[in-house]
């Protein structure tokens, strides 16, 4: 059987070791993940494991001998970024995230990030295509960027 795009969005990630996250890139890069996900108040199973997929991938950018996160510590980073950012709130918590995403590779990386969980669950809702665009501006990241970065994650997940 073919793996499913939730498992594979791992891949447009960078492997552990050829990239280094600070554990504060490393949160960042999950709330883009989880807020990219929640937008539409709808998270299927499919985006929960593809939450869960990053989630592994990314603390193996701090650390890639750590092991990977418990089901409580999804839980709790959930819980977290819930409380953070209620419904109808994402837009401002975008801006307010890439402040911790300086470098233009951690930026670039939010992006492929929020794009691909857009695309997780084959129904791209409105409230999804607003929040890309709004992570295209908060991260500074014109058309030309924004295309490139998509054909890579698309490569990535048909790949």
């Amino acid at each position: 059987m073919d793996e499913a795009w939730s498992s594979r969005v791992r891949r447009i990630l960078p492997e552990p070791g050829a990239v280094i996250c600070t554990p504060t890139e490393a949160h960042a890069l999950l709330e883009v993940a989880y807020l990219a996900m929640a937008v539409d108040q709808e998270t299927n199973e499919s985006e929960s494991e593809a939450f869960r997929e990053l989630s592994v991938r990314l603390r193996s950018l701090v650390d890639a001998d750590a092991a990977p996160p418990s089901e409580m510590d999804l839980a709790t980073v959930l819980g977290t970024f819930r409380s953070r950012t209620p419904h109808g709130r994402e837009t401002t918590r975008i801006r307010e995230l890439s402040a911790n995403l300086g470098a233009d590779r951690v930026r670039w990386i939010a992006y492929k990030i929020a794009f691909a969980m857009t695309l997780i669950d084959f129904d791209t809702s409105e409230e999804e295509v607003e929040i890309e665009k709004a992570f295209r501006e908060a991260l500074d990241i014109d058309d030309a960027r924004a295309d490139l970065l998509q054909k890579e994650v698309f490569a990535a997940l048909e790949g």
